[in-house]
């Protein structure tokens, strides 16, 4: 009974934690200018605690090798470049990872896709009440869209483009509940029109289609055939609904003009001049600048102003902050992963999201997104107890 009540306090416990990312505008603390962050206490208080009870664990030894080869080319390069906060964010997503990996070893598979949904949902609540709240600015937008997107006071860091994109992205844990999930993605496509996200809808897309496959995979499985063609059928008429609807209303027009001019209007252009510049600013420095110092490498070599804090391609992004050594290390981590995975891609939630973020890392973030490492924590940790089931039942095969 006593261990029943500390897993539930544990699960509450990660889901406030969970949400705090979803908030990360969120204040314990304001001193003045210093603001402390409701995360950055939750994390720092469940270390400390980890610390003081002497149970911690790594939880993944490549991963804590590859942390320490960012900060030793980070602190290196810092004596010709600086330092630049992502650094110090690299070392905290680290520390999420292990809060996690620890703190949530007695919380089954189901029961992290139970949390992370209920903390999804509610997340897409506070996101929709803040457009209602700010829907005069939204609506202006709609008939004046002066520029890529409405400007307004965002939820999530980093404005309404990753309110778009974070919200999404939850919607892979979601594929296997196909009620729940259908309807969450119309959320989601609702919030990403009306904010003009193109990555937010693309993300809606790929949710929409790892849905569809789930379902037609189950079906399959039990020989349902009428009911696969029943569920494209309703997928059809329900998107063909949307789209007359969107037509009609003029909500969508500014979503549809920037799709139509993905590579010619400002944004994309943006992205496409500081890509052209990857190749030259690494055989000038093919070691690395250092965490977060890949756009004043480009802004070096072009002589160009650039108003990002970023590439928006984490493998460029990985290149340049950490070298050649540093992009093969990250694309074998990858790799592995992939080799293990790709069969569950559209059956487990998890795997789902950590491919969707990849795809979505080509041309988006800049590396120690909190929300992915939190995911990326729990994966470890169900990996560990899955090789520990089998290491198990190998003994058990062994000694019989």
């Amino acid at each position: 009974m006593e261990q029943l009540k500390n897993i539930n306090k544990t699960k509450i416990l990660m889901g406030i934690i969970l949400l705090s990312f979803c908030l990360p505008k969120l204040n314990v603390i304001s001193i003045g200018t210093i603001n402390i962050k409701l995360y950055r206490a939750l994390i720092v208080m469940c270390i400390v605690m980890l610390i003081l009870k002497k149970k911690i664990k790594i939880p993944s030894k490549i991963l804590f090798i590859f942390l320490i080869y960012m900060i030793f080319v980070s602190v290196i390069s810092a004596f010709s470049y600086g330092i630049e906060r992502l650094m110090f964010d690299y070392i905290f997503s680290f520390l999420i990872l292990i809060t996690v990996y620890n703190l949530g070893k007695n919380i089954e598979y189901y029961e992290w896709i139970d949390l992370i949904q209920k903390v999804a949902t509610i997340s897409l609540i506070l996101v929709l009440v803040n457009i209602v709240k700010n829907k005069d600015t939204i609506l202006f937008f709609i008939n004046n869209p002066s520029n890529q997107h409405p400007e307004y006071k965002s939820i999530f860091t980093g404005g309404q483009n990753l309110e778009a994109t974070w919200t999404a992205l939850f919607s892979f844990f979601f594929i296997n509940k196909p009620k729940r999930g259908y309807l969450y993605l119309s959320g989601c496509l609702l919030i990403s029109i009306l904010l003009t996200s193109r990555v937010g809808m693309i993300i809606d897309i790929m949710g929409f289609i790892f849905l569809i496959l789930n379902q037609i995979s189950n079906l399959k499985r039990n020989g349902n055939t009428k009911k696969i063609l029943f569920v494209i059928l309703m997928l059809v008429i329900t998107l063909s609904i949307i789209v007359v609807v969107f037509a009609y209303t003029g909500i969508a027009d500014n979503m549809i003009d920037r799709l139509v001019n993905i590579g010619k209007d400002g944004g994309s252009q943006g992205r496409i001049r500081m890509w052209k510049y990857v190749g030259e600013a690494c055989l000038k420095n093919p070691f690395g600048y250092g965490a977060g110092n890949a756009i004043l490498a480009v802004k070096n070599v072009s002589n160009l102003w650039y108003g990002e804090d970023n590439v928006h391609n984490l493998f460029f992004q990985m290149l340049l902050d950490f070298g050649i050594i540093g992009l093969i290390f990250y694309c074998t981590v990858i790799s592995i992963f992939l080799k293990r995975e790709w069969r569950k891609i559209i059956k487990n939630p998890i795997v789902a999201y950590l491919v969707a973020y990849l795809i979505i890392s080509l041309i988006q973030f800049k590396g120690a997104e909190i929300i992915t490492f939190y995911i990326l924590g729990i994966y470890l940790l169900v990996k560990n107890k899955e090789n520990d089931k089998k290491g198990k039942e190998l003994i058990g095969d062994g000694r019989r």
